[in-house]
């Protein structure tokens, strides 16, 4: 009796064990449980639900349209809504996703819509090695739509193919000691007080293919980095590109300044330069340094 009882304990916990262990690959559906296994027959109803349920570097898969509430990203892992319109629904006080996976993470974020009703953010990065936003629309948030702010360790993000719109400042890239590195590419940043801004030395952005429309400042170099754009529009923004620090810089190359209020400003000590490819229509503002603009 004695064996009987320990084997059938054994047994007892070999069929509790599945429901605890990580799988590579998790779904959430609208009509999910949190409490399930997050597979695909038994998916989650949330991201952080599935999270806990999902491996090191695995994906959380969206199986249908609908919300799926924030979530605090803290390892290696890719949310991926393709083909489907899920999304995070956000509120006041909440960031709709928050990044703190650590010096090596890795972070992927696919095909998702981040609405903000009011809320702070749509993406903070604190900690990641890497952090890729791809299809990805971020809507209605009274702070930033994406802003990265690893204090003294490094992070590169890259952005493709997607939409900030309605926010305060679209991307905002600040740090106290780390590097930033980032490459935007055929984004739209649209209808926000400022489009895309570095706010500390250490600080590298690359924008192409892009449109910042709409906007206060377009492109602003208020921090001792670097800002370099090519082959993107900036229209009808209050001003195209602007370094406000010395030391800061922004390089032009093919871009199309078309009916800002003043496409360019920069204090002294700043520095904006053209590759002398670049159209301007409308005020030009201040001459930029190195080879001449180009005007039409």
């Amino acid at each position: 009796m004695k064996y009987a009882a320990s084997f059938g304990a054994a047994l007892a916990l070999c069929a509790v064990a599945p429901a605890n262990a990580q799988q590579v690959r998790t779904f959430v559906s609208t009509v999910g449980d949190d409490l399930a296994a997050c597979s695909r027959a038994a998916p989650c109803k949330t991201f952080a639900g599935a999270l806990s349920k999902t491996g090191l570097g695995g994906e959380i898969t969206c199986l249908d349209a609908g919300g799926y509430g924030s979530v605090t990203i803290t390892k290696s892992i890719t949310l991926n809504c393709e083909g489907v319109a899920g999304s995070i629904l956000g509120s006041a006080g909440i960031v709709s996703i928050t990044i703190n996976a650590g010096t090596t993470g890795d972070v992927a974020l696919r095909n998702i819509n981040l609405f903000g009703n009011g809320g702070p953010a749509g993406i903070r990065v604190t900690t990641a090695r890497t952090v890729t936003v791809q299809n990805v629309r971020i809507n209605d948030f009274t702070g930033e739509g994406i802003h990265v702010l690893p204090g003294s360790t490094s992070t590169n993000l890259y952005v493709r193919d997607s939409r900030i719109t309605d926010v305060a400042s679209g991307i905002v890239l600040t740090s106290s000691g780390g590097t930033i590195k980032a490459q935007i590419d055929n984004t739209r940043i649209d209808g926000n007080t400022a489009g895309l801004t570095i706010g500390s030395p250490n600080v590298v952005a690359s924008i192409s293919n892009s449109v910042i429309a709409n906007s206060g400042t377009a492109l602003f170099a208020n921090g001792a980095g670097t800002i370099n754009a090519s082959r993107n529009t900036i229209a009808r923004n209050t001003q195209g590109a602007r370094v406000g620090v010395s030391g800061g810089a922004i390089n032009l190359s093919q871009n199309a300044f078309d009916d800002n209020t003043v496409a360019i400003s920069f204090v002294a000590g700043g520095i904006v330069s053209s590759a002398g490819d670049n159209g301007i229509i409308g005020p030009p503002g201040q001459a930029p340094t190195g080879a001449a603009i180009s005007f039409r």
